[in-house]
């Protein structure tokens, strides 16, 4: 990056620092894809390695080391998902910045129907519709408990479902 910050420019000043930026932005690009993790691949790796990990264990057990696999790669999944998170909400902010005064009646009004939009009011299992937080919270937490075979001190979902108390 400091190669790029450091090229010779022939030309007005302003038209200088316009191509180092433009060659800067580039090589932040390519930095970024070479460099920094990919969140959303890694989560759906860990994702799949967590559900095979499980049919070995309802297939003929686990040992003790593969237990603590799964238990480590379960930790890193939040990890990746409170990332996840993180990373959308910074896109989303700077999507706001990019298009203006976030204090506007256009601002208030598309975060009210995203929040509308994101908001679970209801779920469906097989064929019973489940409505209410703690019917939905209960729900989410017996699927994980089925799919991954853990039971809540395990998992660590009690502190999970707290902390995403807006489901």
């Amino acid at each position: 990056m400091e190669e790029s910050w450091d090229r010779r420019m022939h030309g007005p000043p302003t038209f200088q620092l316009s191509k180092k930026l433009t060659g800067l932005k580039q090589d932040l690009r390519r930095w970024n894809k070479e460099s920094v993790r990919n969140i959303f691949a890694e989560g759906k790796g860990l994702e799949t390695n967590i559900a095979e990990l499980q049919a070995m264990k309802e297939e003929r057990g686990l040992t003790p080391e593969l237990q603590e696999v799964v238990q480590s790669n379960v930790a890193r999944y939040h990890n990746i998902l409170h990332q996840q998170e993180i990373f959308r909400r910074q896109k989303s902010r700077v999507s706001w910045l990019n298009a203006g005064d976030s204090n506007t009646w256009y601002f208030y009004r598309s975060m009210v129907v995203r929040r509308a939009h994101n908001l679970i009011t209801e779920l469906h299992n097989e064929g019973v519709v489940v409505r209410g937080r703690e019917a939905i919270s209960e729900l989410v937490l017996d699927y994980f408990k089925d799919r991954w075979g853990m039971n809540q001190m395990e998992f660590g979902w009690g502190s999970f479902l707290s902390y995403r108390a807006d489901i």
